[in-house]
């Protein structure tokens, strides 16, 4: 992906389902993005620029190669829709338990 990406200073909604990428570029982080549909690629993890997004309602993550929660996905306070079901974490960890435990607590809708 560019990273003139992170010049769409109106872009509120990106669906990038199915393009095998692997990663997304940093200055995304900028991206005024509310929602974010990044499932079906090759990311082994959680892009670090999605945590900058401090806007985000929904990460749809879903089916691809991640294998653990980054624990500052706590922080994002307008996240309100996670899905990242299809993926390599593993649900029954302790730090992956409390992080999804924090964010159902706040209401987030977690999907796995």
């Amino acid at each position: 992906m560019p990273e003139e990406m992170g010049a769409l200073s109106k872009l509120e909604f990106l669906y990038l389902p199915g393009n095998r990428l692997e990663t997304l570029p940093a200055t995304m982080s900028k991206l005024p993005l509310k929602e974010i549909d990044i499932e079906f690629n090759k990311l082994k993890a959680i892009p670090p620029c999605i945590l900058g997004m401090r806007k985000l309602q929904g990460l749809y993550v879903s089916d691809n190669l991640v294998e653990r929660l980054p624990r500052d996905f706590v922080d994002m306070a307008n996240l309100r829709v996670l899905h990242i079901d299809g993926n390599r974490i593993e649900t029954d960890g302790v730090e992956t338990t409390s992080i999804l435990r924090e964010l159902k607590e706040r209401g987030v809708e977690v999907k796995y």
